[in-house]
């Protein structure tokens, strides 16, 4: 690879990133009310939590 192949490449895996970590600052902070709203309990937010780490972790290293 080119310098400039290895620094996109650097660059679109950092966005990618930057995407995920924005995505899960998002659900997390929208989480409560959007179980407010739905009359949701503590354990639903438990599987809710879990699930979006879960996901993240899978998809961060593709």
């Amino acid at each position: 690879m080119t310098h400039k192949q290895k620094i996109d490449a650097l660059v679109r895996l950092l966005l990618g990133m930057f995407v995920a970590f924005l995505s899960s600052t998002i659900v997390s902070n929208a989480l409560p009310t959007i179980i407010t709203e739905l009359h949701g309990t503590q354990d639903q937010y438990t599987w809710v939590v879990t699930a979006t780490l879960l996901a993240s972790t899978a998809t961060t290293p593709i």
